[in-house]
């Protein structure tokens, strides 16, 4: 495990922004969304639950999906998508995580929807375990482990570092590029906060919710619809 001071998280968002995009929760106007980083911008790591979740970044707004060519009757169907760039998806909380997992099984079953695909592939996510869960927060219910979150890199963060694991090949390549702006340790840190999360997550209002009495498709609709924050 490494270990980086808080007081140098703008040299390791630089570091990361340098060598491809990066986008992470950033206060703007009173709010906290996930947006694209730069130099200046007041960055909320810190923030539990962001107003929009981040599968924006997976789910443009608005984009150009394809041109129409016309010579009489005939028409032609241009293919006008470009490679996108690597992209560096920071601070995914446990239960976003969950969601986009599930996007994957959707988008990504036949027939592959080629441009989910391509945002997906170009992307390492970064989660943030949580370490203080809010009263409203159902990760027990669909089986999420708030203080041990999936992800290419999973991190915590505690009132002077935050602490960074690699779990995936893009991880590994990722942790390559910022390597030296950490040093070695955090385990115990990170073990401590783990226990106290899992001891409030347990004491949670949800925390025993039972949806074996939903119909599977009422069930899958509800669990869509949380995970998604729609």
């Amino acid at each position: 495990m490494l270990k980086i001071a808080k007081e140098r998280l703008n040299e390791l968002y630089a570091a990361i922004s340098n060598a491809m995009e990066l986008v992470l929760p950033v206060k703007k106007a009173g709010e906290v969304n996930f947006a694209m980083w730069a130099e200046g911008k007041e960055v909320s790591l810190e923030t539990l639950k962001t107003v929009k979740s981040p599968k924006d970044t997976f789910f443009p707004q608005s984009e150009n999906m394809m041109k129409f060519k016309t010579d009489g009757k005939n028409i032609e169907i241009l293919d006008i998508r470009a490679e996108k760039a690597p992209t560096v998806l920071f601070g995914v909380r446990p239960c976003d995580y969950k969601a986009i997992e599930v996007l994957d099984k959707v988008f990504l079953a036949d027939p592959v929807d080629t441009y989910y695909q391509n945002r997906r592939e170009a992307t390492t996510i970064i989660t943030l375990a949580c370490a203080k869960p809010e009263e409203s927060c159902f990760c027990k219910v669909f089986g999420i482990d708030a203080a041990a979150p999936a992800g290419d890199v999973a991190t915590w963060l505690d009132g002077d570092n935050l602490y960074w694991q690699a779990n995936t090949e893009k991880g590994e390549a990722l942790t390559a590029l910022v390597k030296e702006l950490f040093a070695e340790g955090g385990e115990a840190e990170v073990s401590a906060q783990q226990e106290k999360t899992r001891a409030i997550v347990e004491k949670l209002p949800f925390a025993t919710l039972d949806l074996s009495r939903l119909s599977p498709k009422t069930s899958t609709i509800y669990s869509m619809t949380l995970l998604g924050r729609k």
